[in-house]
């Protein structure tokens, strides 16, 4: 005769066939959770005033970008004799990119 445990895993064998059973872990539950829970859930409503300030903003850094490209001022460094002069000496410069409305 058969114990439990030895019972439970010759029922298990052939329930699934002989393949193993799928694990179930806290975090496939909690991914599955997850991913069924979202239109549960209502995304971000942002107003008219953030969306137009977004839309600037998109605007001066392309504005920016596309700048960047003039071939007179391909490096940033040709920009500004003195700040070549400084980069030939030695000094290390780090510039954010900053897009700035009206300057």
């Amino acid at each position: 005769m058969y114990c439990l445990p030895e019972f439970l895993k010759i029922w298990t064998a052939l329930k699934w066939g002989g393949r193993p059973r799928p694990r179930v872990t806290p975090w496939s539950r909690f991914y599955f959770a997850l991913i069924f829970a979202q239109p549960i859930y209502s995304f971000a409503n942002l107003t008219t005033a953030a969306t137009e300030a977004f839309d600037r903003y998109i605007e001066l850094t392309e504005a920016r970008m596309k700048s960047d490209l003039n071939p007179a001022r391909f490096l940033q460094i040709d920009a500004k004799p003195e700040t070549k002069a400084k980069l030939r000496s030695g000094e290390v410069r780090i510039q954010p990119g900053v897009a700035r409305d009206n300057g």
